[in-house]
């Protein structure tokens, strides 16, 4: 116990004296910052930004630019390093004088050279009063793995159809309409069998996941969507996107209010029709929602299943089992907003919306205590975000009706290559809203609406290097799985420097201490995380880049230490201007319950985690091929190879179980995309 004491009073020197150095810098005169809070891993290919940036868009707007003429808000808030004030700024600019070249960008208030060169290759200037023509674009997925586990191999024949197929197609006149749809055949998955086979019934029925009609300033409104859409206002304590895994999560969150849904899960977000108006300084924004969900049913009808539970199950069909759960809960929501504009990017706002269920859910006692039974679910709230100089204060109340709330204020001090922040929040256990998501201490994501606490940090960033410290204690007042209320600390530094316009270093820890159950008692455990990076640009051509991740989890009063690492080298080749190679080696060995995990592209900028929850010593290797095939047409192959280096320590297998996790100890897959745009 001594020890532990001494290592915490260590920590806290540390953290004081870190944050002490990161005020003293802020007084020097240096660029603005942006920052995010890391939430699984820092984004790899892009800098953070103040909002959550859509990198597949990005990557169409390459090819067709949006024009600073013709624009709309909520268009310009998906680009890098704009926030709604430079949006807003543009806008106005634009309906005071129009835009003749690109370069006139510069002369709007709040533009700098950095946001200007970080999205000058997203935007053009067409001449005003020139219609744009008809347009579109459509996208194919296909992957293929090995069909080798032992769920798919005793799968009915029905769920044995292992190609994953996706397609997304879009058609556009100009900037103001966009009608688009996604349809997905799920493949082979590693717990079950796969969707079954593609037929014109199947097709429609099951595969057609989202589809919508975009219109912006038409008919007096700003934008309407009909279709599958959804929101995302304030802090998110109401409703929120992406309610998945994100990387990066931003400090402040830029609101993006209403946007069109083109995912490709079933059972999130919402289907309908969603409008937005402004009206001078005021924002109305109206939705509605009318859309069946994938759960299961008690023998009396009523749904098994918490809303939570629904929403984390995405909605595939990939089993006799999922096929009798498909829609058969019908969520009808109605709700909407009202936000009032006043000084600089400042706001206040009123939201509230009501759900209807049918049937009635009503989830076992066993599932847990807090956890929403009934029909009708209605959640009410305000927010503000007020700027004085470089000083912003943000918060957001919400409550559900006959049940609990969930409350954040925030300061926030931006100056010019520094900025702090302090969040201070409490969601109550009983705060029901499946359609928000809050800043929470990482590792604790089911616990969201069970946790108080002060999120604590700062960032420096300048032309050779970035800083960002952070520290956040808190508390889990109810933990009906613990014999007591729950505490955790998380702490996280990350400091990366160039040395030169060739090399750059990186180094990252990132501590977390916790109670959690062993046998009949709560015990105070943490995990501790190491990164060490090199980058070498030699140049304009050739990246190489080599890391290591090591994990230590240890129990202090059992005195069990288990550990993890994780060594990987990856090169980035562009061969000819249409031509892009890369290619990454993985080594990776844990001991039991300690996962390793590291980024990289599932689908061209499309970013996710593979984690291996589980020990064992293996290598991990992929090759990706990106070839622009024509000026509309980009094609972009990846392999993936993963093996298990000591097959669970298993030689000769006597049952299935064992079985499987040999089978699954070498895994083989091919991922393809083809791009068109017209």
């Amino acid at each position: 116990m001594d020890t532990l004491k001494n290592a915490r009073a260590v920590t806290m020197v540390r953290i004081v004296a870190i944050l002490s150095v990161l005020f003293i810098i802020s007084m020097a005169n240096l660029r603005p910052s942006v920052v995010a809070q890391v939430v699984l891993e820092e984004d790899e290919a892009e800098t953070i930004s103040p909002g959550a940036v859509d990198k597949e868009e990005l990557a169409e707007l390459k090819d067709h630019p949006l024009d600073l003429n013709t624009v709309s808000l909520d268009q310009l808030l998906k680009l890098p390093l704009i926030d709604s004030r430079l949006a807003r700024a543009i806008i106005l600019y634009r309906e005071q004088r129009g835009f003749t070249e690109v370069e006139e960008l510069k002369d709007v208030p709040g533009m700098s050279n950095e946001i200007f060169e970080g999205i000058a290759s997203y935007i053009k200037v067409e001449p005003m009063g020139v219609p744009l023509p008809l347009h579109g674009d459509f996208r194919w997925r296909m992957k293929m793995a090995k069909p080798d586990s032992e769920a798919y191999l005793n799968a009915d024949p029905e769920f044995q159809n292992s190609p994953y197929v996706y397609n997304r197609s879009r058609l556009k006149y100009g900037n103001r309409y966009e009608a688009g749809w996604v349809l997905r055949h799920g493949g082979a998955q590693s717990d079950s069998g796969s969707e079954p086979a593609i037929s014109f019934h199947n097709l429609w029925k099951y595969y057609l996941t989202k589809y919508w009609l975009v219109m912006r300033d038409v008919y007096s409104f700003n934008k309407i969507v009909i279709g599958n859409y959804k929101l995302q206002y304030n802090q998110g304590l109401i409703f929120y996107y992406p309610l998945a895994t994100e990387l990066v999560r931003p400090i402040k969150i830029e609101a993006k209010g209403v946007t069109e849904d083109r995912g490709t899960a079933p059972n999130t977000y919402f289907r309908g029709v969603a409008v937005n108006k402004r009206i001078r300084q005021f924002d109305l924004d109206f939705f509605y929602s009318n859309k069946q969900l994938d759960a299961t049913l008690n023998t009396d009808g009523t749904v098994k299943d918490s809303l939570i539970a629904i929403r984390e199950n995405m909605g595939y069909i990939t089993s006799d089992k999922e096929l009798e759960r498909n829609d058969t809960l019908t969520e009808e929501l109605i709700g909407g907003r009202v936000a009032y504009n006043f000084l600089r990017d400042s706001h206040i706002g009123f939201m509230g919306y009501q759900s209807k269920y049918s049937p009635t859910i009503n989830p076992p006692e066993e599932k847990g205590y807090y956890l929403f039974r009934g029909e009708r679910n209605r959640a009410f709230g305000f927010d503000f975000s007020v700027w004085y100089r470089e000083l912003n204060l943000c918060a957001e109340y919400a409550s559900c009706i006959g049940y609990g709330e969930a409350w954040l204020i925030q300061p926030m001090l931006k100056l010019s290559a520094f900025t702090l922040w302090m969040t201070i929040y409490k969601y109550d256990p009983d705060y029901y809203n499946e359609h928000s998501s809050a800043t929470t201490i990482v590792g604790r994501r089911d616990e969201d609406w069970n946790e108080n606490g002060v999120f604590l940090g700062g960032k420096y960033e300048d032309k050779d290097r970035e800083v960002q410290v952070y520290f956040r204690p808190v508390r889990h007042p109810w933990k009906e799985d613990n014999l007591m209320p729950t505490r955790d600390k998380e702490f996280w530094f990350n400091i990366r420097q160039r040395l030169s316009r060739k090399l750059e270093l990186y180094f990252r820890q990132w501590d977390h201490w916790y109670d959690k159950k062993i046998e009949d008692r709560d015990l105070y455990q943490s995990w501790k995380k190491t990164r060490v990076q090199v980058t070498l640009n030699p140049d304009g051509r050739v990246r190489l880049r080599v890391r290591w991740d090591g994990r230590k989890n240890a129990i202090y009063e059992l005195k069990q230490v288990d550990r993890g690492h994780l060594i990987f080298g990856d090169l980035r080749y562009n061969a000819t201007r249409k031509l892009k190679l890369e290619g990454r080696l993985i080594f990776f060995e844990a001991e039991p319950g300690v996962a390793m995990s590291e980024i990289e592209f599932l689908w061209p900028m499309g970013l996710t985690p593979f984690h291996w929850w589980t020990y064992g010593k293996g290598v991990r290797w992929y090759l990706i091929v990106t070839q622009e095939i024509t000026k509309n047409t980009r094609l972009w192959i990846k392999y993936e190879n993963t093996r298990y280096l000591n097959d669970y320590e298993i030689s000769r297998p006597e049952n299935k179980e064992d079985l499987d996790k040999v089978i699954r100890s070498r895994r083989h897959v091919f991922r393809l995309q083809w791009d068109v745009n017209w």
